[in-house]
């Protein structure tokens, strides 16, 4: 098989972005934002999704580029297509599987580039990372990719999302000006001297990871709010607050509206997260909540344009105030109310069937919610959790599968369990469902709530987490399942079909007697949430740290650690090694706590000072197992109180015994 240069097209849906033009030039000379006609998108298909009316609402935007690859001579014979895959968002090494290794890694990098450019140029639209989405390559003109024994006529490499985001125009942000193409242009400029230097790199991780779907818009902020800190307070002990409101005040450009009071609120928000102070975080206001990326997106620009000036870093962010107030970027601000919604998993499209004979629905009048829970292997039989919002844990069978699900995912997860079969794996294993018994009932109006926010599956599911299950995926991930008599209501997420028919390596399986325990810590949960919403944020940290595996490994790092500082705070002083390893052999005595006490603080300083791409998964466990360790011995401690719920009272008696 004989081997030439030839060219290669990548067509990369950006999720979110919308254009009013066909196209506009973007990036390089031969890159563009193209609006991707309907025709074009089944052709590169194959027609797989007849759903031109929801496709086209939405004119989804791709960015298109070109470069330059070994190929082979051919011309398609309608009968090799596309080499498919699919490989999640966080995941590079299954690329490694890919043809043609180098226009792939140009293709990442190109796709790195736009995401990080558009999302620094429009920080409150916060652009959903577009890997979760889907990208091609196509060889251009009568070439062909070399595969294996074989060849292709392209490629295609479908992230978590698989193609919901191309047919979810609920979910786009407002379209881009010709200014904002302009300065995405010039923030691309400064990519690579950013990821050069350890500091700035880690900054824009965090930045890009606070965007993700599966945050909302307090999270996002409040990891802006640690990464600015972490980039200009570094050292400080004292005066925290008046450092960063004066060192926001000197990022901000002229003519912004940021007031100092909003800065401190800002500020006051990140406490109020860290260390369970219950008013701190619903009094913030959203346009407060959105100088937050704002701030971060500007210090990096500033400080990487100073730096490709010949500025030295470490000498302008030693100088403070007065160097960052003439560096900062004037470039104007997206309107505060340009903030990206909350929820952006799902929402964008629903189902509505009557199926005669439902055996999962109630009677006439009655709504009942479902939650399913994957990776979770129910014992036999119905379990009650909780009591005060009881929900009933069973499993999930294939035949009810069938009923709550429309038949594309009826028929993947059909072809996904018989493979398993062959495979040894059984169909009915490792799926759990939780039922809410009488949504209706719900004096707070159940069906405009997600039954995986209802109070009672919330609370099942953080005290499975504090017992140690840490492998099912959260239900809230899934989307929204209703039952009003035979009447079905699907409202899924875009992770949903990737979900479902998840392949089930390992599940966690908890006996009669850990659900007994689970019920009762429930109602513990419940009772937090109930009289102490602020300090209830808390266990909203620990439940995002495993919404797996659509969360970076870095993020969950963060989110635990947000939690542990939360819970147990900081220590200061001469022995602070003795006092956190006392602490930590008493909440996690063993290996865990072990770790926590000797290497945790290296893993939280390089997600601080680095471009941490990934963590090691060994770690990660440590610190999740510690995290829920931590999180059992708090609900322990309040239930066992009358009334003194309060993060101080559990620190006070924790120092007591140490």
């Amino acid at each position: 098989m004989s081997h030439i240069k030839g060219e290669v097209i990548l067509i990369a849906h950006l999720p979110g972005v919308v254009i009013h033009e066909p196209s506009i030039p973007f990036l390089t000379a031969r890159t563009e934002l193209q609006q991707l006609p309907y025709d074009q998108y089944q052709a590169l298909t194959g027609g797989a999704h007849d759903r031109k009316s929801e496709y086209e609402q939405g004119a989804p935007v791709v960015l298109v580029s070109a470069t330059q690859t070994t190929l082979v001579p051919g011309k398609s014979q309608g009968g090799t297509g596309f080499l498919e895959l699919k490989c999640p968002a966080h995941n590079l090494d299954l690329l490694a599987t890919l043809p043609n290794g180098d226009a792939v890694a140009w293709a990442l990098d190109m796709i790195y580039a736009a995401w990080a450019s558009l999302s620094l140029a429009r920080p409150l639209s916060g652009f959903i990372q577009p890997r979760v989405s889907s990208f091609f390559l196509v060889p251009d003109g009568n070439t062909q990719f070399s595969f294996r024994d074989g060849v292709c006529d392209g490629i295609q490499v479908q992230g978590d999302a698989d193609h919901e985001y191309f047919l979810a125009s609920r979910l786009t942000e407002a379209p881009l000006s010709r200014a904002d193409i302009q300065h995405a242009n010039r923030s691309a400029d400064l990519i690579r001297l950013i990821q050069e230097s350890p500091a700035l790199a880690g900054a824009l991780e965090t930045f890009l990871a606070a965007q993700d779907a599966a945050l909302g818009r307090v999270e996002q902020a409040t990891l802006c709010i640690i990464a600015l800190e972490e980039l200009f307070l570094r050292g400080q002990t004292s005066g925290l607050q008046k450092a960063f409101v004066a060192t926001s005040s000197a990022l901000a450009p002229q003519g912004a509206a940021v007031s100092k009071r909003a800065l401190r609120d800002l500020y006051d928000l990140r406490s109020g997260m860290l260390h369970g102070r219950t008013g701190d975080v619903a009094a913030v206001s959203p346009h407060t909540l959105a100088l937050a990326p704002q701030l971060l997106a500007n210090a990096i620009l500033s400080l990487a344009g100073a730096v490709s000036e010949g500025a030295d870093l470490d000498t302008l962010l030693d100088e403070g105030p007065m160097a960052l107030s003439r560096i900062a970027q004037q470039d104007p601000w997206q309107p505060p109310d340009q903030f990206r919604r909350d929820n952006r998993m799902s929402g964008h499209r629903s189902s509505t069937v009557s199926q005669m004979g439902a055996t999962m629905g109630g009677p006439e009048g009655q709504a009942i919610a479902w939650s399913p829970l994957i990776g979770l292997d129910c014992p036999t039989g119905t379990f009650r959790i909780g009591e005060t919002v009881p929900v009933v844990l069973g499993p999930l069978s294939y035949f009810k599968l069938e009923e709550l699900e429309d038949r594309e995912i009826r028929e993947d997860f059909l072809r996904r369990t018989s493979a398993a079969i062959q495979l040894g794996q059984m169909p009915d294993t490792g799926r759990a469902l939780l039922l809410v018994p009488d949504a209706s009932n719900d004096a707070t109006g159940m069906r405009l709530r997600a039954p995986c926010d209802y109070p009672g599956v919330r609370a099942a599911v953080i005290a499975l987490r504090t017992l140690g299950f840490g492998t099912f995926l959260d239900p809230v991930l899934l989307g929204e399942y209703y039952f009003e008599g035979n009447i079905r209501l699907r409202l899924p997420s875009v992770f949903r079909q990737t979900l479902l028919t998840h392949w089930i390596d390992e599940a966690d399986r908890p006996d009669a007697a850990a659900l007994s325990k689970a019920s009762s810590l429930a109602d513990t949960v419940l009772r937090i949430a109930r009289d102490h919403p602020g300090i209830d944020r808390q266990f909203t940290l620990l439940r995002e740290a495993f919404f797996h595996p659509i969360i970076s490994n870095p993020v969950r790092a963060r989110l635990c650690f947000a939690f542990c500082d939360a819970v147990i705070g900081r220590f200061s002083g001469p022995d602070i090694g003795a006092q956190v390893a006392h602490l930590s052999q008493k909440i996690a005595p063993g290996i865990t706590g072990t770790w926590f006490a000797e290497e945790a603080r290296g893993l939280r300083n390089r997600l601080a000072h680095t471009s941490a791409h990934d963590v090691p998964k060994a770690e990660l466990n440590q610190l999740l197992a510690f995290s829920q360790q931590l999180a059992l011995r708090l609900l322990r401690y309040w239930a066992g109180t009358d009334g003194d719920v309060s993060i101080k009272g559990f620190r006070a008696d924790i120092k007591e015994e140490l």
